[in-house]
């Protein structure tokens, strides 16, 4: 089902709420992407570890730019619990979840904020690459034990026909005209009403890295909130700007699909 962007021409106001941990020059374009943008209200920068010339420039940022809140000093502490902080700070209608490593194009926050707030919703945006090719992950159906073995053995088919084996990853299959119904986007880039978020509880703060966005979309559905995929708000998305190791984060993306497949769902 195809369902209107949004409704009127209001632009909301929407805070931008970031979490950094080692990102990167990368971020220094992502804020300057977040700050072209109007309807923004606040940037609420949360810095979960970041080198020292890196926090100079933050610091710079912060005291140049009125609408940049940095928080610091808590280490880190996890995406999750990251946002959360950032997000009660936030004061503005519209919460958007943006990831260091991207660029919204022009219009894409507003677009998501407006959808987000006429339908009271979690609305997930189009993430493209450098050539504007859209990317796997904004997309995708719900992640269950079966859908899992699906992924892995790589036996995903497209399209609802597919039933069981219908693929996790939604990138084969036509992109929607309009924003549809689906059962889980991105937490690289998504809205959501402020008031909808804290009442869902924001990301569950057990899951340190990896998987929460997944878990918070689940969560949503089952308290029948709205998660939706606006194809027409495009934000770049870098990906891997990070100096993590590559063996740190991947420990904690194990732990966090054990997590997520046997341990207590949220009621």
């Amino acid at each position: 089902m195809n369902l209107p962007a949004h409704t009127g021409s209001q632009q909301p106001a929407i805070a931008v709420v970031m979490v950094s941990y080692r990102t990167g020059p990368a971020l220094e374009a992502a804020c300057a992407a977040v700050l072209a943008e109007p309807a923004v209200a606040e940037l609420v920068l949360v810095d979960n570890g970041n080198p020292p010339e890196a926090q100079a420039w933050l610091d710079a940022l912060a005291s140049r730019e009125p609408r940049v809140r940095l928080l610091r000093g808590h280490g880190n502490i996890g995406f999750g619990r990251a946002c959360n902080l950032g997000a009660g700070q936030a004061t503005a209608p519209c919460l958007i979840f943006l990831n260091p490593d991207t660029e919204a194009r022009p219009g894409a926050l507003v677009r998501l904020a407006q959808t987000a707030l006429a339908r009271d919703a979690l609305v997930g945006a189009l993430l493209v690459d450098s050539a504007g090719r859209e990317q796997r992950g904004a997309r995708r159906g719900a992640l269950t034990l079966v859908s899992l073995l699906v992924l892995l053995l790589r036996i995903g088919q497209p399209g609802p026909q597919a039933g069981w084996r219908r693929a996790f990853n939604r990138l084969a299959e036509p992109l929607p005209q309009a924003v549809v119904p689906m059962e889980t986007v991105s937490g690289a880039c998504f809205a959501i009403p402020r008031t909808r978020y804290e009442s869902l509880g924001g990301f569950d703060p057990r899951y340190f890295l990896h998987f929460e966005d997944v878990e918070l979309c689940r969560h949503a559905r089952a308290r029948g909130v709205p998660v939706l995929f606006d194809p027409s708000a495009h934000v770049l998305h870098v990906g891997a700007t990070s100096h993590a190791s590559t063996w740190w984060i991947g420990k904690w993306k194990f732990r966090s699909l054990l997590l997520y497949l046997f341990g207590a769902a949220r009621v």
